[in-house]
Order: structure tokens, then C-alpha cells, then sequence
């Protein structure tokens, strides 16, 4: 879809004045989809018995089945998916309100909830089987099972589900708000021009939506999914997902504009060349500089008048200064030059006022802008409802429950879902959401009174992610006796970009004044994220009465490199693996300008004046940034719950990162306004900018709840379970007990992980900018705040949080937590702010000179700068209560060797195995402070207040760090026999890496400067408070750090402790 130019999407033109009326362009959209292939499956059975078996046919066992297959290929050169929408006119809005006269007499002007979309993909499926009876009754002479195996999903079942998707390498799905995506010449946007004045009117353009998605492979709706649902089910469902994206996704949203031009002042220096006079005295001089312009010397006639002539003489100027007070061997003189409004960029919501605006509000607040590429994404659900749940296989009791690395789910209820993801993805998204109001005939001269102007609550996004799964398994029944497995293997090894381009922001730009009015950018969000994959995964079994274990499973078992058979394994009656690994590198890129703008110039006082501000509100506060780059993400979780519980669960993650990659985030935000005001209140507070970049991120959880009893199966025939057995070697503890949860994450030698935060708070009309110093009228009976910002850097090779929780009335069952993590990677975090105000005064009559600060209060307070860099982080929780404990086993130990071949042995046992082999460095470093100087021969601060108090700046870099903690609570322990329920807790940590952390400040940093530069000034402060108090500067390098808790309570309680 692409509308040519002036002729297509939504636009008003009215030639002429609006006055006393209504001009709405709202709720309008726009889509342009395009699909290589896109299905949607069926199957819905609704009984009062549905049977196989003896009792009907098919004998096999299988009732309903869904096979879905979607494929693009590249039989030759490159096949194309394409969606886009352009924009009308050279500045490319789709919605557009564009009035050439003024608007007056209380009219109202909307463009508001509009929505734009381009959305491309190449596969889209959705596939369901929904049956309900009162009984369900199957038998089958195979073993249930969901796998993925090459590109073949497989699903064996009496409700089974089959989805493969796959996309060819040399297939580009692209999707943009643009005209092209190679020499792009317009973007889309919404879009409000008025060439006059704005009075006792209103504009708004608010809630708009303008979004672009690429994506290879998708599931539509609920995904692939069984529902089922009756009395009593004995039964077995199987969904298994193959997802394979070999081609390239790239998404592009906004075109840069030509950005405003500040306010300069020139400076010039003129050297004598013979005065005359013995007081006052005529000064004669020229510049030696050379380059000089006729235009120079008639802006220097403008700003000095009577008493000065200025001529030019090649290229230097000639200046002759009558009535000068001394025989000076030198004089400095400077100009204004006024600020320009350029051209808006395009990719968001923009309102421009061609003149003033008075009595009148104008709003472009709550609108988005997105962009999203991903290569293959997936829902995958497995549901059961009933009083009876069973087992409905004619395979002996004796088969157990198994989600591993190959792919394979294998249970009575089982759920497999894998996705590789080779090709390159990308989203730059690019957008402004601004207003300006600034002069048709002079960019500085258009006033804003009595009014207000928001920019607020935007939001802009770019998005990218090579694997996204959300898998789950929900039984829910009074009595269940069954099994379930999810296996969730995900690769992703394409080059992943998401950028936020450096025009976006939010922006309020002003011509010369401001004057009782309140001018607002405030709680805007700027976000960037890439993710090589994410998998939420649930497995939640219910038996209100009894959870009962359906076969012989001896406990349950988690091993994430076993070496023979599959490599990575979970084995329990409800069994969760979850393995994801990442090569392909990771880059996000955010920058932002949030600001308020004007861009008047002049000598202060003068016709031709700086913009003042007065009277009024400019905020610029609450806006948020962020730069997240992910290499693997898991949420993994595992909830048991009945009356009387006697099952067992085992839940595996394993994460990896490989090759010589990079995983890399970058965040630069900028929070900019005037500060020369006058009985007015400036804040520049509490926004955030974060940067962030983990390797591996897992949180993992299992809730084992039990009203009566739960009943150990580690031993079968035994009323008393055995000990929770956690040992192995480096990259390969394995952990058996009835519950178990599992955590490996590593990550080599040849990854780079940093993490870049900048931040930079200034008023943009003094020095704090690097422009060349501005003169002013000062800050006068007046607020300035820069307080409660946040800059923060995170880079981590390893993190995670494992958490096992039991709870009953009466307990046998054992429990173990194992971590382990290594990290060969080099991370490192960076993290700076420069929190600046910076105002000079000018020099005028002696008597008119203005002090730059004078009854007012400048505030840069509790600003943080924090950067953090980590190899291994883990927090580990195991908790188990119940009014008594029954595990009769044998006592508790806890071994640990150099060579980590570890092992720990008790009822309920952790153990933690970190290794860190990289360089890890994380750093800090500020700029907060003020500057105030007088030009003339005020005092530079005068009746006023400064506060550089309470800010900081801290770095953490570590190696290894976790927090350990087993916490076991019963009244009663053990209720009978002599052998003690057992805990340990174990923690072996290496570091070898280089460890630095650092914080430090930049020249002039926790300062407040008062100069005196004017020629015969009195005095740099007067009558005045300065401070500088409480500010923290902290570092904080360390190799290992553990934290082992272990908390026992309860009235009668026989334990014994290994630790």
C-alpha cells in the first residue's frame, strides 16, 4: 500500500481562517498487510462420550488430529514480502490537518485516534481442537509424545496437533511506514500545520497509533492448541510446533527532518590599534582573526548602536568605541544570532503554529510508534478440565514423563515447540512527537501566552527477536492421575538490530517568548529491545482431592549434560525443559531529545530580544529510556497442588552463548530547556535512562502444595522417600530427589557483553551544551530543578533466580535447587551524566545589568549514575514447610574439591557452581554542577539559593555473586524413627578474571561556579546560599560473593545440617 503523493490518506485543507469551528480527522486508519501463507484450523467435538478402543473406531486411539504445514522457498534469486504504507505530500503525513489562515473564536482542531499499520508475514497459522463429553475414554498402543525433529513436528496422540512452518533462506519480509527502504525520500506521519495564530482555540492530536511489523513465522489467536474438557477423561493430547525462519525480516518507521538551529553568540575580540583621549577615551581597534562578513558587521551595528562604527577592512573588522572608561589595550564585543525551526521529522505526531500562540491549548499526547521484527513466534497450550483425569494409553505404568534437547515431550499431556532462527532481523524506527510554534516571516517571532502546550505520555518502540514461545500445560481436575512433559528448544544465530534513530524524542520548540503559560514534556517512553530467544513455559496440574503419580517414575531427575542418550533432560511424572542457545550477535541502539526550545536572539532588552520567559511552567520531567539487549530469555514455572499430593516434578533450563558474538546496548538521552526565566519554575526532574545487556536470563519456580499429605516416590514400595542427590562435574550436575529444579547457563570466551548509558540535563540556553557562551536577562525570582535523575548500565554474562517451594500438612517428599554458571565472556558497563545548569548574564547599563541568578533557587539534587557489571549472578530458594516431616533417610552431607566434582546429599538440599574466566569492568562518571557569570557589573549570584546535594555515583563489577537460602519450618520433625529430615547447603565459586570497577568526575563536576568577568563587577555572590552536601562517589570490585542462609523453625523439630 502506498498512497501517492497529495492524493491519498486523510487530509483537510482549508484555505483561509477557521473561527467559531469543529475540525475533526479522527479515528481514521490505514493497513497494509501482506502474507506469504496464513491458515486457520479447526476441530471442535461436543458429546456425551467420545471413546476408542473396544468400545469404537478408530482403534488406534486417535480422535481428532490438526496437521499444518507452511512453507515459503527460494527456488531461485530472492522472493519478496512486502508491506508499506507511504505518506502523501514531500512531508509524508497519512493523516494531515492543514489550515493556511488563523484559527480563532474558540475553534477546535483534532487529529486524534487515528491508526497506521504495515504488517508482513510469512507464515500465519492457528490450529485448535476443542472437544467436550461427559466421558472421554482412549487407548492406544503407543506411547503419547509432541517432538520436533529436523523440520518435521510430530505429534502422537488421541488429541494431537502438528504445526511446521518454515521460511527459505533468500526471503525478505519487510515492513515500513515509508516510501522505500534503500533511499528513502518520505515517511509517514499525523500531521496538524497552521500558517497563523492559535487563539482561545484548541488543537489536539492525541492517541494515535502508527505501527510496522515484519514477521517469518507466526501463530495466529490461541496458537496451536487442545482443549479439553468432561467428567471424566482418560485420555492423552499431544501439540507439538516446528518453526525454522531462514530468511531476513527489516522494519523502517520515520525520515530525519532538518534539526532547529540554537541561538549562537558570536564572539569577537578587537585588538587596539591607537586610542585617543584622556577619559573617557575613543577606542580604535580591529580583529586579527580574519573571515570576517559584511553581515557580521551589521549584526555588530545592531547590537552596539550609537557610540560604535564597525566597518570592514578585508577580512577583519574595524571598530572605533567612543566614551570608553580606560585606555583599554583590548574590548570584546558579540551578537545574537536567532535559532532556526528547521523542518519536523516525520515518524510520529507533529502540530506546527505558523505564529503565536494565545489563550488557546494545544496537546499531542498518549501516541505510539512502533516497530517490531521477529523471526518465528508461537503459542502453544495444552488444556484439561474434568473430576476424573487419567491416563489414556495402553503403555505400561512403567513409562515416565520427558522433555529433553532433542525436541522430544513424552507424557500422557505433552506440549514440544521448537524454533530456529538463522536470518538476519531489524527494526529502525525513527519518530517526533513535537510541537512548534514558531514565525512564517522569522522563525523567532512567535509568542506562546496564556496557554498551555503538552507533549506527554508518547510512546516510541523498536523491537527485535529471533524466538518467541509460550507453551503451556494446565490439567485441572478433582482427582488426577496422569503425566505431562513441555520441551521448549529454541536457536537463534541471525545478526539481531533494533535502533531508536537519533532524530526521536519529544519537542516543544518556541519562536521568541514564553508567558503565563505552562509548556509540558513530560512522561514520555523511549524503549529498544533485541532478544535472541524468549520462552515463557508453565506446566500447572491440579487435583483438588488427589494428585497421584500414574506410573512407577522413581522421583524425578534433571541433567543437563548427560552424555548419553539426550544431552539436556528432564525426567518426573511433570516434566519442563527449556533449552535455548544463541550465536548470533545483539545490538540495541536508543537516542532521544526531550526538550523545550526557543529561539529567540538579540541583545537582552533590545527590539530584536532573547526569548524571555515569564510567568510560566516548562517541565520536562518523568520520561523514561531504556536500551535492553538480550541473548536468552526464560520464564520457567512448575505448580503442583492437591488435596494429597504423591507425584514428583522436575524442571531443566539450560542456556548457552557461543562463538565470537557480541551482545551490545546503548542508550544516549538528552533533557534540555531554557533556564533565564523570570517568576517562573523550570524542573528537569526524575527521568530515567537504563541500558542493559544479560547473555542469559532464567527464572525459574516450582510450587509443590499439598492439603494432606505429600508422599516421597523416589522410593518405590517405601513409605519414606530417599535424599535429594545433587553431584556432577564442571557443566554438568545432575540432580535427583522427588522435586527437582535445574539451572546451567554458560557463555564462552569469544562474547562481548557491554552495556552504555549516557545522560545528558542542561539548560540549552548557557554553555552546558558546548555552544559558545549565551548572554541572558539570568534566572530571576525563580525555580530551576534538576533532581531525581536516574542513569543506570547493567552488563551480566549469567543471571538467574531458581526458587522450589513445598508446603503440607505432612511431608516424605525430598527437594533440590542446583545453579550452575560459567562465564568466559568480557563485560562491561559504562554509565555517565553531565547535570548542568549554566547561565551568564550580559553587559549592559550599569544599572540594568542583571545578576544571572538573583532570588531564585537552582537545585541539582539526588541524581544517581550507576554501573554494574557482572560474570555469574544467581539467587537460590529452597523453602519447605508442613506441621511434620517425615524423611527417614540418611543423613545430610555436602562435599566441595577444586576440581568441582561436588556433591551434596540431604532431604532438602542446594547447591551453587559459578566460574568466571572473563574481564569484567564497570564504570562511572558525573558531571553535576552550575555556573553562573556576569557579564557586567552585577554580582552573579544574588538573595538565591544552589544546591548540588545528595547525588552519586557507583560501580560494581564482580565475578561471581549469588544468594543462598534453605528455609524449612514444621511443628513435628521426623513424626516417627530416629533418622532426622535433612538439610545442606553448598556454594563453590572460581574467579579468575581481571575485576575494576570506578566512579569519577569530569572537570567542573559536583561543582558550583560563581565568576566575575565583567569589567569593574562588585562581587561573584552576594547575599546568597551555596551547597554542596551529602554526594557519594562508590566503587566496588570483587571476585566471589555468596550469602548462605539456613533457617530452621518449627516446636519440635530433628534436623541435622550439613553447610
Amino acid at each position: 500500500m502506498d498512497d501517492a503523493a497529495g492524493t491519498a490518506g486523510y487530509l483537510a485543507s482549508i484555505t483561509g481562517n477557521v473561527t467559531g469551528s469543529t475540525l475533526s480527522n479522527d479515528s481514521n486508519s490505514a493497513r497494509a498487510l501482506a502474507r506469504g501463507n496464513e491458515v486457520s484450523n479447526a476441530t471442535t467435538i461436543d458429546a456425551n462420550s467420545i471413546a476408542t478402543g473396544s468400545l469404537a473406531s478408530p482403534s488406534s486411539g486417535t480422535v481428532a488430529a490438526i496437521a499444518s504445514q507452511q512453507d515459503v522457498t527460494v527456488a531461485t534469486g530472492t522472493q519478496t514480502i512486502v508491506a508499506q504504507v507511504g505518506g502523501a505530500g514531500s512531508d509524508g503525513p497519512i493523516v494531515s490537518n492543514a489550515i493556511t489562515g488563523d484559527v480563532t473564536g474558540s475553534s477546535a482542531i483534532t487529529a486524534s485516534n487515528n491508526s497506521v499499520l504495515a504488517d508482513a508475514a510469512a507464515n500465519r497459522g492457528g490450529n485448535a481442537i476443542t472437544a467436550s463429553a461427559t466421558t472421554i475414554s482412549t487407548l492406544g498402543t503407543e506411547a503419547p509424545a509432541a517432538g520436533v525433529s529436523g523440520s518435521v513436528a510430530t505429534a502422537n496422540a488421541a488429541f494431537a496437533v502438528a504445526n511446521e512452518q518454515s521460511v527459505a533462506s533468500g526471503t525478505s519480509v519487510r515492513a515500513g511506514l515509508t516510501d522505500a527502504f534503500t533511499s528513502q525520500t518520505k515517511s509517514t506521519d499525523v500531521s496538524t500545520a497552521i500558517s497563523g495564530s492559535l487563539t482561545s482555540s484548541s488543537v489536539a492530536s492525541d492517541g494515535n497509533s502508527l505501527a510496522a511489523n515484519a514477521a517469518g513465522n507466526a501463530t495466529l489467536g490461541s496458537g496451536n492448541a487442545i482443549t479439553l474438557s468432561g467428567t471424566n477423561l482418560g485420555t492423552s493430547a499431544a501439540v507439538a510446533n516446528d518453526q525454522v525462519m531462514n530468511g531476513t525480516a527489516a522494519v523502517l518507521i520515520g525520515k530525519a527532518g532538518t534539526a532547529a538551529t540554537a541561538p549562537t553568540t558570536h564572539n569577537f575580540t578587537f585588538t587596539s590599534t591607537g586610542n585617543t583621549g584622556s577619559g573617557p577615551y575613543t577606542f580604535n581597534g580591529a580583529t586579527t582573526d580574519g573571515g570576517h562578513t559584511a553581515d557580521e558587521v551589521t549584526a555588530l551595528t545592531a547590537q552596539y548602536g550609537a557610540g560604535f562604527t564597525f566597518t570592514l577592512s578585508g577580512g577583519n573588522i574595524v571598530v572605533q568605541a567612543t566614551g570608553q572608561g580606560a585606555n583599554n589595550p583590548s574590548i570584546a564585543a558579540s551578537y545574537n544570532s536567532g535559532g532556526s525551526a528547521g523542518t519536523p521529522s516525520t515518524g510520529g505526531v507533529i502540530v506546527t503554529v505558523g505564529n503565536d500562540i494565545t489563550g488557546s491549548s494545544v496537546t499531542v499526547d498518549g501516541n505510539s510508534t512502533s516497530g517490531s521484527a521477529r523471526g518465528n513466534s508461537a503459542t502453544n497450550t495444552l488444556s484439561a478440565m474434568a473430576t476424573n483425569l487419567t491416563r489414556g494409553n495402553g503403555v505400561s505404568n512403567s513409562s515416565q514423563a520427558t522433555a529433553n534437547v532433542t525436541g522430544t515431550a513424552a507424557a500422557d499431556m505433552a506440549v514440544s515447540s521448537g524454533q530456529t532462527n538463522t536470518g538476519a532481523l531489524s527494526s529502525t524506527v525513527g519518530a517526533l512527537f513535537g510541537v512548534s510554534a514558531t514565525g512564517v516571516a522569522s522563525p523567532s517571532l512567535s509568542d506562546v501566552s496564556t496557554s498551555t502546550v503538552s507533549v506527554s505520555n508518547n510512546a516510541e518502540s523498536s523491537t527485535v527477536t529471533g524466538n518467541a514461545g509460550t507453551n503451556s500445560v494446565a490439567l485441572d481436575a478433582t482427582n488426577v492421575s496422569t503425566t505431562s512433559a513441555l520441551a521448549n528448544n529454541q536457536t537463534s544465530s541471525g545478526a539481531l538490530t533494533a535502533t531508536i534513530s537519533d532524530f526521536s524524542g519529544a519537542n516543544v520548540t518556541v519562536g521568541r517568548d514564553i508567558a503565563n503559560s505552562s509548556v509540558l514534556v513530560d512522561g514520555n517512553v523511549l524503549s529498544g529491545a533485541t532478544t535472541g530467544n524468549a520462552a515463557s513455559n508453565s506446566i500447572k496440574v491440579t487435583g483438588s482431592s488427589a494428585l497421584a503419580a500414574s506410573d512407577t517414575t522413581v522421583g524425578a531427575t534433571a541433567a543437563p549434560n548427560a552424555g548419553t542418550g539426550p544431552a539436556a533432560y528432564a525426567t518426573a511424572d511433570h516434566a519442563l525443559a527449556n533449552i535455548q542457545a544463541v550465536s548470533g550477535s545483539e545490538t540495541t541502539t536508543v537516542t532521544g531529545t526531550y526538550n523545550i526550545a526557543t529561539l529567540g536572539a538579540g541583545a537582552p532588552g533590545a527590539v530584536d530580544d532573547t526569548s524571555d520567559i515569564t510567568g510560566s511552567t516548562l517541565s520536562v520531567s518523568d520520561n523514561a529510556q531504556s536500551a535492553t539487549t538480550a541473548g536468552n530469555s526464560a520464564a520457567n514455572s512448575v505448580s503442583l497442588s492437591g488435596g494429597s499430593v504423591s507425584t514428583n516434578g522436575a524442571l531443566l533450563s539450560k542456556q548457552s552463548a557461543s562463538t565470537t558474538v557480541t551482545f551490545g546496548a546503548a542508550s544516549t538521552m538528552t533533557i534540555a530547556a531554557p533556564a533565564a526565566n523570570s517568576s517562573s519554575t523550570l524542573s528537569l526532574d526524575d527521568n530515567s535512562n537504563v541500558a542493559s545487556s544479560t547473555v542469559n536470563a532464567a527464572s525459574n519456580s516450582m510450587t509443590v502444595a499439598a492439603d494432606t499429605s505429600l508422599v516421597s516416590t523416589t522410593v518405590s514400595g517405601s513409605n519414606y522417600g530417599a535424599n535429594a542427590s545433587l553431584s556432577g562435574s564442571s557443566g554438568n550436575y545432575t540432580s535427583a530427589a522427588d522435586y527437582v529444579v535445574n539451572n546451567a547457563q554458560s557463555v564462552n570466551s569469544n562474547v562481548t557483553v557491554t552495556a552504555a548509558a549516557a545522560t545528558n540535563l542542561w539548560n540549552n540556553d548557557g554553555g552546558a551544551t558546548g555552544q559558545s557562551q549565551f548572554v541572558s536577562n539570568g534566572i530571576n525570582q525563580s525555580t530551576v530543578d534538576l533532581s531525581g535523575n536516574a542513569t543506570s548500565s547493567t552488563a551480566l554474562s549469567n543471571r538467574s533466580t531458581n526458587t522450589l517451594t513445598l508446603s503440607a500438612n505432612s511431608d516424605s517428599a525430598s527437594a533440590g535447587v542446583i545453579n550452575q554458571q560459567v562465564s568466559s565472556a568480557t563485560v562491561t558497563a559504562n554509565a555517565t551524566t553531565k547535570a548542568d545548569v549554566v547561565v551568564a548574564g550580559y553587559d549592559g547599563a550599569t544599572a540594568s545589568d542583571p545578576s544571572p541568578l538573583d532570588t531564585s533557587s537552582v537545585a541539582l539534587n539526588s541524581n544517581a549514575t550507576t554501573a554494574r557489571a557482572g560474570g555469574n549472578n544467581a539467587t537460590n530458594a529452597l523453602s519447605a514447610s508442613a506441621t511434620s516431616f517425615a524423611n527417614t533417610s540418611t543423613g545430610g552431607a555436602a562435599t566441595l574439591t577444586s576440581s568441582r566434582a561436588d556433591s551434596v546429599s540431604a532431604s532438602f538440599a542446594v547447591l551453587n557452581e559459578q566460574v568466571n574466566n572473563g574481564g569484567v569492568t564497570a564504570a562511572a562518571n558525573v558531571t553535576y554542577g552550575a555556573s553562573f557569570n556576569n557579564l557586567g557589573t552585577a554580582p552573579s549570584v544574588t538573595n538565591s539559593a544552589v544546591t548540588v546535594n545528595g547525588n552519586s555515583a557507583v560501580s560494581v563489577a564482580y565475578g561471581n555473586a549469588a544468594t543462598n537460602s534453605l528455609t524449612l519450618t514444621a511443628l513435628n520433625s521426623p513424626a516417627t524413627g530416629t533418622t532426622p529430615t535433612t538439610t545442606a547447603i553448598a556454594s563453590n565459586q572460581s574467579n579468575t578474571g581481571a575485576i575494576n570497577a570506578s566512579s569519577g568526575v569530569t572537570s567542573g563536576a559536583l561543582a558550583i561556579n560563581a565568576v566575575a568577568s565583567g569589567t569593574g563587577n562588585t562581587g561573584g555572590v552576594t547575599n546568597a546560599s551555596l551547597s554542596i552536601n551529602g554526594n557519594a562517589l562508590a566503587s566496588a570490585a570483587y571476585g566471589n560473593s555468596a550469602t548462605n542462609t539456613l533457617t530452621i523453625g518449627g516446636n519440635n523439630v530433628n534436623v541435622t545440617v550439613a553447610h
